[in-house]
């Protein structure tokens, strides 16, 4: 069974410290003697945990990792490549990509670009991982919130 794992971008950083569930997103406090009380958190439901704000952008873990061992979550840019089967003879070429982990109508995607019509450019994972996660290696070289500039490049 895949780990449902889940982090959020407060705005400074990457927090994985979260839970979710039917009232919003809340970071658990580990706080500074490790009893779970932060006195400077004025967030605060109980001293155990902070609300953070329904529009706090939200990211899922996809179950993958990359070619380091680090886990692939929605909002990394990866970059790699994969094998194409473009022939009858079981010909393939490989397509390089860079793009950013998405997640629609319940699979994952890497967003390469974007048509004339506005519509994502898609590399699926299904495509990449066809037979096993170790069939493909990818790498995150940074994430939407603290690295835009790579998407430009």
């Amino acid at each position: 069974m895949k780990e449902l794992l889940f982090r959020v971008w407060n705005g400074q950083e990457m927090v994985y410290d979260i839970t979710i569930g039917r009232f919003g997103v809340f970071h658990v406090n580990p706080g500074s003697k490790s009893d779970g009380l932060d006195e400077n958190d004025t967030a605060s439901l109980t001293p155990y945990n902070t609300k953070y704000p329904d529009n706090i952008p939200v990211m899922q873990f996809t179950g993958l990792s990359d070619k380091n061992k680090v886990y692939i979550f929605e909002g990394d840019i990866i970059s790699g490549s994969y094998l194409k089967n473009y022939g009858n003879y079981g010909q393939y070429k490989s397509i390089s990509f860079k793009g950013v982990v998405k997640y629609f109508f319940g699979q994952f995607y890497i967003k390469i670009g974007e048509t004339k019509e506005g519509v994502d450019r898609r590399v699926y994972f299904s495509q990449l991982w066809p037979l096993s996660p170790n069939s493909v290696e990818v790498e995150i070289i940074g994430n939407i919130h603290e690295n835009p500039e790579l998407l430009s490049k």
